[in-house]
């Protein structure tokens, strides 16, 4: 039974290369997606341009961002609400954001209250190479520079819909994903940019819920998220038979075992035998999948 299962799972990967659309990397038959969460595991620090630019030199299919506003409306690329633990800010705003008196003056470094030209002050931790600088990039400039080159999946913490949707419009929406912890705003976000939703197979029956989800989206579903336990035979026709690929997580515990040379938590989520996995080691992950263990 494994060995039938990675050899699916090869066929897919095989000569797998960047898709330049949602649509045409998560169609039936299509390889299987390996996805960069936070574009982390080529040395550079989450949610950086230098991760991006690791993904797509290593070919890899889709990095996962997170999507933030600051205080002046600025989309910028960040995963927490603050920036104490992927920036300097403490040490190059000792006092706090640039912010008025009142209730908010003693709460530091918060993305929101944050203009973009202190933002630009600061700098990204967590890199390999300490000698290089990272600044905390713009959507902007994440998008310019995966165009035509690799997909990304925003996870859109906070937004602003009268200058997101015109931004995604001017580098096209046909490589993203969108999603957001609620289904509504997911809805929205897709509405609005033109991006396709990413939706999780949250409650109680997946299978209903997916059906909920292509009576309300149809053709514009392309994948849904879901834990791997979840993933049932019943659920893996209804999504074969509506052209709907399936998106798991191995972050956290399989993740963790993965970076320690543990493949077993992995193999576990791999016989899902789902359409795409995120992981923050998507070099170890495909390796593991071409050698076939």
């Amino acid at each position: 039974m494994r060995a039938v299962l990675m050899a699916l799972l090869l066929a897919g990967l095989a000569g797998a290369a960047c898709a330049e659309t949602i649509r045409a990397r998560f169609a039936p038959g299509a390889p299987v997606a390996i996805v960069a969460h936070r574009a982390n595991g080529f040395g550079a620090p989450e949610n950086s341009l230098a991760g991006i630019e690791g993904a797509i030199a290593a070919g890899i299919d889709m990095v996962e961002l997170d999507v933030r506003v600051t205080a002046d409306g600025v989309h910028i690329l960040m995963h927490d609400s603050t920036f104490e633990r992927t920036t300097n800010a403490a040490e190059r705003f000792p006092d706090g954001p640039p912010v008025p008196p009142g209730p908010f003056a003693v709460i530091s470094h918060i993305v929101a209250l944050y203009p973009m030209e202190q933002v630009r002050a600061l700098r990204l931790k967590g890199a390999a190479d300490d000698t290089r600088e990272h600044v905390v990039p713009t959507l902007e400039e994440a998008l310019r520079l995966a165009q035509g080159r690799i997909l990304i999946d925003l996870d859109v913490k906070e937004h602003r819909m009268d200058t997101l949707a015109p931004l995604i419009d001017r580098y096209g929406a046909d490589n993203l994903l969108v999603r957001h912890p609620q289904a509504a705003v997911v809805a929205r976000l897709a509405e609005g940019t033109g991006a396709a939703p990413l939706f999780h197979l949250d409650g109680n029956d997946p299978v209903a819920r997916l059906d909920a989800l292509w009576r309300s989206h149809g053709e514009r579903l392309h994948v849904v998220s879901v834990a791997p336990s979840r993933i049932t035979p019943a659920l893996r026709k209804a999504a074969a038979d509506k052209g709907v690929r399936l998106w798991v997580n191995g972050l956290g515990a399989p993740d963790r075992a993965l970076a320690q040379g543990d493949d077993a938590p992995w193999q576990a989520v791999l016989s899902s035998r789902a359409g795409a996995y995120q992981t923050d080691h998507p070099l170890p992950l495909r390796a593991l999948l071409e050698a076939g263990r």
